[in-house]
């Protein structure tokens, strides 16, 4: 239950009073609007957790909101979006079985969005990215009934809409996304596609996928989390298992783990990049 920062050179192990409790898989998204980053469920090793948390860059606030609240779960996936200043949730598992609902966090409340037509199917393990430049919620794949998924979807907070390009990245679960501005596109790596973990990268401009091909290394197996660092325009992840710290700077990935302390190895953590405080 440790609270890290990155900035950019070196890792900070922060020491909160109070936060989260012991988790994994849960979700976390920087509420731009208000200069927080919002963290929502996980499992605490027995059961899905439902609470509603906040980091302001020094401490952790548990936001207790009127109303209802989406039910416990973790392997869900969340985003922040800028145009409405909304926080995204959809999907994830309970404990067993699969989530199809959505949810949006204006700060003060949840509430449960039932759009009209057609909406992905129940799933976890899927990923999610705020598209700025088309302002719409991009999800991508993911794990449900029928095993792993390769399906498009956007969000533009009213309705979903199911999205067909000619080609794309493979079916999987637990792919990564994050949104690099400076190329107005949404990054996609890894996952596993029901046999092996896949390590390619994949990159959407709104309308197809492009593959992607940087030469080197990569974070290898199995990437988790990423989180788009706008001041350096840098996508930064830590691997799985190893805790390694990697940097993709629009065509290259670069192994940066520091000297110093680092984040222990760990599975099942959530990262957001905190805009005010550029860590």
């Amino acid at each position: 239950q440790d609270t890290w920062e990155w900035d950019g050179n070196a890792w900070t192990n922060l020491t909160p009073a109070t936060g989260p409790g012991v988790r994994y898989g849960h979700a976390m998204a920087y509420d731009g609007a208000r200069g927080r980053v919002v963290l929502f469920g996980g499992m605490n090793g027995t059961n899905a957790q439902a609470d509603t948390w906040e980091w302001d860059g020094g401490a952790w606030t548990k936001r207790i909101p009127a109303g209802a609240s989406p039910g416990p779960r973790s392997l869900h996936a969340m985003s922040f979006d800028s145009a409405r200043s909304r926080v995204i949730v959809f999907g994830g598992s309970p404990g067993s079985g699969y989530l199809q609902d959505t949810w949006e966090w204006d700060g003060t409340a949840w509430t449960s969005v039932t759009p009209a037509g057609q909406i992905p199917s129940a799933r976890y393990g899927h990923a999610l990215a705020y598209d700025a430049a088309r302002g719409r919620t991009f999800l991508y794949a993911g794990y449900g009934a029928s095993g792993s998924t390769q399906d498009s979807w956007v969000w533009d907070g009213t309705a979903w809409r199911g999205v067909t390009p000619g080609t794309g990245p493979s079916a999987r679960e637990g792919d990564e996304m994050a949104y690099e501005s400076a190329r107005s596109r949404v990054l996609l790596f890894g996952g596993y596609d029901g046999t092996k973990n896949v390590f390619d990268d994949w990159g959407w401009d709104g309308t197809g996928w492009t593959t992607l091909t940087p030469s080197g290394a990569n974070p290898g197996m199995a990437a988790g989390p990423m989180a788009y660092d706008a001041t350096r325009d840098r996508v930064v992840i830590l691997a799985y298992g190893s805790g390694a710290t990697w940097e993709w700077n629009g065509a290259t990935w670069t192994n940066r783990t520091p000297a110093g302390q680092s984040p222990s190895p760990r599975i099942g953590y959530a990262i957001a990049y905190d805009a005010a405080r550029a860590r």
